[in-house]
C-alpha cells in the first residue's frame, strides 16, 4: 500500500489510505453483491487481509474489522439467511444516495 509510510508517520490511516482501501474493493469484501460488494469467501478474505497487513498493518486491521463487522451483521440480523446458508439474502439498509455502503467497527460507518 503506497500510503503505509504516511500512515506510520501519523499513527493513523490517512484519508488517502481509506480511499485506496475503498477503491481497491478491500472494504467491500464482505458486502453483499447486490450492494456493490463481492461477498468473498473466507480464503479470499484471508489472502487479501494478509496482503494488506504485510503492506500496511493499519490498513489490514481496518479492512479486517470492516469484513468482520459485516459478517457479524449479516449473520446476527438475519435468521432466515443463516438457516438458508445464504448470507447474500441478508437485508442491508443504507442511505438511498449511497451506492457503496460501508460498515466498520462498533456502530460506526466508515465513509
Amino acid at each position: 500500500m503506497a500510503h503505509a509510510d504516511e500512515t506510520e508517520r501519523h499513527d493513523r490511516l490517512t484519508a488517502a489510505g481509506v480511499d485506496a482501501l475503498r477503491d481497491s474493493g478491500s472494504l467491500a469484501l464482505r458486502t453483499p453483491v447486490e450492494h456493490g460488494g463481492t461477498w468473498s469467501d473466507a480464503p479470499t478474505v484471508a489472502r487479501r487481509l494478509t496482503e494488506l497487513g504485510r503492506a500496511c498493518p493499519s490498513a489490514g486491521w481496518i479492512a479486517g474489522t470492516c469484513a468482520t463487522s459485516k459478517t457479524m451483521t449479516a449473520l446476527s440480523h438475519s435468521a432466515p439467511a443463516v438457516k438458508s446458508s445464504s448470507p447474500t439474502r441478508t437485508r442491508w439498509s443504507a442511505a438511498p444516495d449511497s451506492p457503496r455502503p460501508k460498515v466498520c467497527g462498533r456502530r460506526t460507518a466508515f465513509a
